[in-house]
């Protein structure tokens, strides 16, 4: 898929061709079957059979990546200055947001943990007044922001962004994460509804890759704009770099997208105001009923 503002390279799908040429697609599997099949292949180095390596491909578009063009480099560059300048590296975003943001707890992380280094080094941005200050202030955000709405509206079936992360990730940042999902309530500490990560790269250059479980890992590509989107209940990670000397650092800004009612894959969560609504249609309809019975 391509549009005005981005390019989609590379995309996994769970659909696949069987004997007779037709695609099929896979049951969905439970986090707690994902969870198992993860210990197992990863951390257990145990084979698994093909049946199983399917289930740890599972969602419509698991994994896919793309370059947004919506800023030139200069501008991306004047973005990721501003932040590094006035947030990462000024009290870790408190002057700018008036508040702490910072994770300080994740110790789900490569390496040893370090709670001041984490606190500076990611951001959760999730208060509308702070989304606003980053909208007003920060250089060519609010595009940004706008190109990722625009993704969740045509290509992931009316997903929003429901939060983000300001992310910048090196070998000792304490932000380079281990096997996780993005739509728990661990890592989702507002316990919103998440279906959709897309992760921007703002920074050019050698980034950290990202692997989905049952796939290989997706690298970004070195331009600014690189971009990598993934189901949010895919268990993955963060990955350095073979080569770790070409990794100095990258900044990312991490939008979790999300909605309360249809979901692009299938599934279906109904909002209270959706319920009010059928319920309020079914108690009109009767009494409509009862009334004619009654010859008013």
């Amino acid at each position: 898929m391509s549009s005005e503002y981005y390019t989609t390279k590379n995309a996994v799908h769970e659909n696949e061709q069987n004997g007779h040429g037709v695609k099929r697609k896979l049951k969905i599997v439970s986090p707690c079957k994902l969870k198992a099949l993860v210990q197992k292949h990863y951390l257990n180095q145990q084979e698994l059979s093909r049946k199983e390596m399917q289930q740890l491909n599972q969602a419509n578009e698991v994994i896919a990546s793309c370059i947004i063009n919506t800023l030139s480099k200069k501008q991306y560059d004047e973005m990721a200055g501003f932040i590094l300048t006035e947030i990462t590296n000024k009290n870790s975003g408190e002057d700018f947001f008036g508040d702490s943001l910072g994770f300080i707890g994740y110790t789900n992380v490569e390496g040893v943990h370090d709670s001041a280094k984490q606190a500076k080094h990611v951001q959760r941005v999730q208060q509308p007044y702070h989304m606003m200050e980053c909208k007003k202030n920060i250089p060519y955000f609010l595009q940004l922001y706008q190109t990722v709405e625009r993704m969740g509206v045509n290509q992931f079936g009316g997903l929003d962004i429901m939060y983000f992360d300001i992310l910048v990730q090196t070998r000792e940042s304490s932000t380079v994460y281990k096997w996780h999902v993005d739509d728990d309530t661990d890592n989702n500490p507002g316990e919103m509804d998440i279906y959709r990560t897309v992760i921007v790269k703002i920074t050019p250059g050698k980034a950290v890759g990202v692997q989905v479980a049952g796939h290989e890992t997706m690298w970004y590509d070195d331009v600014a704009g690189a971009c990598i989107h993934f189901r949010s209940n895919a268990v993955h990670r963060s990955v350095l770099p073979a080569d770790d000397a070409e990794l100095i650092s990258c900044m990312k800004l991490v939008f979790f997208l999300g909605r309360n009612q249809y979901i692009f894959d299938g599934r279906e969560r109904s909002s209270l105001s959706s319920l009010s609504n059928t319920k309020a249609r079914t108690v009109y309809i009767n009494r409509n009923k009862r009334s004619r019975r009654m010859g008013f």
